[in-house]
């Protein structure tokens, strides 16, 4: 019967070794997947700066873009000044016209450029977030299996000191089992968590 239990015990210990070179892999696979996600979230770093000068970039362009627009309605709405009643010459408006024309279709131009850099720009940003993300989850499964590992370490301790204790010092098999059967429950529920 004590050659049994202590079969029984061995058996355990094997087990729990096996699983536990699992967890040594996982835990290496995760780290791995970490320091490469995190390697990859190093080029994102400059832009946030970038979406401000964008930003910026781009109401500057619309402040031109109006200002130049209010100046061409008015040398196409006014034949005279509404201030001094000077009157506005066709020589002086039709050039200032297609000079004011030219200038705003530059910065719409412009313009239409910065706004398709800013869409890329922020197409990065959400790529940076999708990074952090992941990188949050692997580090939080990270932490299960390091949990995990904790737990089967303590185990095989605890089966190791059983196997080597004679039977009648030893808790009861039942015991054992419902303490492992319990941090499997808690570590499924902090798996969750």
């Amino acid at each position: 019967s004590n050659d049994a239990h202590k079969n029984s015990i061995r058996e355990k210990i094997i087990k729990l070794v096996e699983d536990k070179s699992k967890l040594d892999k996982s835990i290496f696979d995760k780290n791995k997947e970490i320091d490469i996600l995190e390697s990859s979230s190093k080029e994102f770093v400059d832009y946030p700066n970038l979406v401000k000068k964008s930003r910026e970039k781009l109401s500057q362009l619309k402040h031109e873009m109006s200002s130049i627009q209010k100046l061409l309605d008015f040398i196409c709405d006014n034949d005279s000044c509404p201030t001094c009643t000077q009157s506005i010459s066709d020589e002086f408006r039709t050039p200032k016209k297609e000079s004011l024309s030219e200038n705003l279709n530059i910065i719409k131009s412009d313009l239409l450029s910065e706004l398709k850099n800013f869409e890329d720009i922020n197409k990065k940003v959400k790529q940076f977030d999708d990074i952090m993300n992941e990188l949050n989850e692997r580090k939080t499964e990270l932490k299960v299996l390091e949990y995990s590992h904790q737990v089967t370490m303590e185990n095989i301790t605890n089966l190791e000191k059983e196997f080597d204790t004679p039977t009648s010092d030893v808790q009861s098999e039942s015991v054992i089992l419902k303490d492992m059967s319990q941090r499997a429950i808690d570590l499924s529920t902090s798996k969750s968590d």
